[in-house]
């Protein structure tokens, strides 16, 4: 089924509560955002556009004909939840079994693309498992695919599949029987042993299961190749058979935004001249030379910001000669170039200004703006506890089932930091530097259990350097990992907290470049992005794009930690999240969790005593009130003058809106300080307790 034309109205529905509004949680508030956007014409029209819509059971199934291998499945697959302590209710039973007739029958529409999403803890994994078991035993014509995240949880499926399956990947480290590090054209292509690669490429069509990774599939449908020969096996009876049904563990990629690096473009073009005019492909070599100038040029003539260009030649297509000969001699890093160079001159990307100053270099940077679906002539099942918010779901293609909560989040606390920014480019700058050591100590100085600590990739070292001191290792058992490194790992299961130290927050053209796959173009002249409540895009398609990503990404991290096992075990989330809009969605998402302000009191007096004048302010009125009232009696005032007057005030405006900051009220808080008219007054003992604001005991 193809995708509707543009000009086809788009419904976005967003749950959202108005940053001039009441914040009141859980309240559905939906809103149709207007934008510009493309038609095939290049004119542009006012649209909208919505979450994607769910589907009931019965709007996808053709029939229900499978009855005892969908009650075998469901069976197998609620005991394997319940040996893991899982907790299981008549509900999520039901659930279950909805999961495998939605597998296992045939549809009303074999060419839709069907995501379950079930919340992170439904089970989703093992039910796939179970059901391919199942299928395989009763249905020995029908072959599977089956795609995972890493080459890691592929090996460790096939080894649940118990013989039938095979495990299809490019290099594996673990697996190499010369012991590489990482993958080498040369080293491999020559190499003697027959490792489990070799092997899965000469046998692979023995085995009614095959394996891939999300890479693999992002390749095929890179290069447009379906899955070729691995679309068939030969069955026990030595009958050639099709592959008809694809099983996707986690979102695939869908939207393409990747990043054309100056050296990757570079790499790509000596390729290209190496070709030479005694070669029948020289002329597209030739030609594919020419849109890599273009594109550079075009980063080139920018004089700032960014650029969206329009496709060079939209009937491009690399020929099957030239993938070929480029998959046997390319020399590069990454195979993907090539296909995403192809995919920028017949679409059309996004440029980025090269700025050169005497302090700073920023490389010029090209985007892809690309829409691929996994369609590959296959029955395709999706797993993606997300995709309700997702919008990258919204091709009518795609048959979200309706899957009703089988769990609150009551359990959930959130402990929220609104006030810091620890964005990527903050953290990394060596002036007025954050002190990742002291936010350690502030949590875990009253905590205990296990923690994962989440943040980007350029801290993971520094964080693994603190950690090392043994004092951090006493009571509490701290893990870390990076953003874009952890969906769909199990590793973190027993931990019964998680620190957000920073936001997966990308870049502006890359957010620019996503709502340009999905026909939206954006003007940043006309619709910049402000600082009000953390960074919000004027355009409000651009905006939810961005809330859309932002919240699935933090989601999936979120629930790696103990919470995705459906208990009602307690579970903590220390994070700095500055959207409003956000916090609401992740509200609404894990629904009756709480939410508290939270302000470690040591990390935020050092992190606003680096930070601008008003914060250095905030911070020397905060040691002025502890010191005033740590130790105080009960009854001990001191006028708003004397502050004033103390802390050299240019006027009472400025003192009265710091005492009204919500660093300040929670420290007069804790300290049983109530703020009058003229003056500040002790009025209780102060407040001594756990950082995350429990187990409260009065103490001063």
């Amino acid at each position: 089924m193809a995708a509707p034309p543009f000009q086809h109205v788009l419904i976005i529905t967003i749950w959202f509560v108005s940053a001039y509004g009441s914040l009141k949680a859980f309240e559905d508030i939906h809103i149709k955002f207007l934008m510009e956007v493309s038609d095939v014409n290049g004119k542009y029209k006012d649209k909208q556009i919505n979450l994607p819509v769910k589907y009931m059971l019965d709007q996808i199934i053709e029939s229900n004909l499978y009855q005892d291998l969908v009650y075998k499945a469901t069976q197998n697959i609620v005991k394997r939840l319940r040996t893991r302590n899982v907790f299981v209710g008549e509900k999520h039973e039901q659930l279950i079994g909805d999961l495998c007739r939605v597998v296992m029958n045939n549809w009303k529409d074999e060419h839709c693309i069907v995501v379950h999403p079930g919340e992170c803890g439904f089970g989703k994994t093992t039910a796939m498992i179970e059901i391919v078991k199942v299928i395989a035993d009763a249905s020995p014509e029908v072959g599977i695919v089956i795609a995972v995240e890493r080459i890691s949880d592929m090996k460790r499926v096939e080894q649940e599949l118990e013989g039938r399956a095979i495990s299809f990947f490019s290099f594996y480290a673990d697996s190499c029987l010369q012991g590489l590090p990482e993958y080498n054209r040369h080293a491999c292509s020559e190499c003697k042993y027959f490792c489990e690669k070799k092997r899965a490429r000469k046998e692979h069509s023995k085995y009614q299961v095959l394996l891939v990774s999300h890479e693999h599939l992002l390749m095929r449908a890179l290069y447009g190749d379906g899955f070729g020969e691995l679309a068939y096996f030969t069955d026990g009876n030595g009958v050639r058979q099709k592959r008809s049904l694809l099983l996707i563990d986690e979102k695939p990629q869908i939207s393409l935004n990747q990043n054309l690096s100056e050296k990757e473009l570079y790499t790509l073009r000596q390729f290209l001249m190496k070709i030479g005019p005694e070669s029948p492909l020289y002329g597209e070599a030739k030609q594919i030379e020419r849109y890599i100038y273009e594109a550079n040029f075009a980063v080139g003539d920018l004089k700032d910001d960014y650029k969206i260009i329009d496709s060079f030649d939209p009937s491009f297509q690399l020929s099957d000669e030239m993938k070929k000969y480029y998959f046997q001699t390319y020399d590069g890093d990454d195979f993907a170039v090539l296909g995403l160079l192809a995919s920028f001159i017949r679409k059309g990307g996004v440029v980025q200004y090269k700025e050169f100053s005497s302090r700073w270099h920023g490389p010029g940077k090209i985007f892809t703006a690309d829409i691929l679906h996994p369609d590959f002539d296959m029955k395709t099942v999706i797993f993606d506890a997300t995709a309700g918010i997702d919008l990258d779901y919204q091709d009518e293609r795609y048959r979200i089932l309706d899957v009703p909560r089988i769990r609150s989040f009551s359990n959930l606390a959130f402990y929220n930091c609104p006030d810091a920014n620890l964005s990527r480019s903050k953290l990394a700058s060596k002036k007025n530097q954050i002190d990742p050591e002291t936010l350690i100590k502030d949590i875990i100085n009253d905590n205990h259990g296990e923690m994962l600590i989440l943040t980007y990739k350029g801290q993971e070292g520094r964080f693994r350097a603190i950690l090392e001191d043994k004092r951090f290792n006493a009571d509490i058992k701290l893990h870390v990992d990076h953003y874009g490194n952890i969906k769909g790992k199990y590793l973190y299961a027993n931990a019964d907290q998680i620190l957000l130290y920073g936001l997966n927050h990308k870049s502006d053209v890359y957010y620019v470049a996503k709502a340009l796959s999905h026909g939206i173009r954006v003007d940043f002249v006309k619709a910049p992005p402000t600082k009000k409540y953390g960074r919000v895009y004027q355009h409000q398609g651009l905006q939810a794009i961005f809330e859309s990503e932002m919240a699935t990404d933090l989601i999936q991290g979120i629930m790696r930690i103990k919470l995705r096992r459906n208990t009602m075990e307690p579970a903590k989330v220390y994070s700095f999240i500055q959207y409003r809009r956000v916090m609401i969605i992740l509200q609404e998402y894990f629904s009756e969790c709480t939410k508290v302000e939270w302000y470690p009191l040591s990390f935020c007096m050092k992190y606003m005593g680096n930070g601008k004048n008003r914060e250095k302010r905030i911070c020397e009125l905060v040691t002025y009130l502890e010191r005033t009232f740590q130790i105080a009696e009960i009854g001990t005032c001191i006028s708003k003058e004397q502050i004033f007057q103390a802390l050299k005030y240019k006027d009472q405006d400025t003192l009265g809106a710091d005492l009204k900051n919500e660093f300040v009220l929670s420290v007069l808080k804790r300290l049983g300080v109530s703020v009058g008219h003229r003056k500040l007054i002790k009025n209780e003992r102060g407040w001594s307790h756990d950082k995350d604001n429990t187990n409260q005991k009065q103490v001063c």
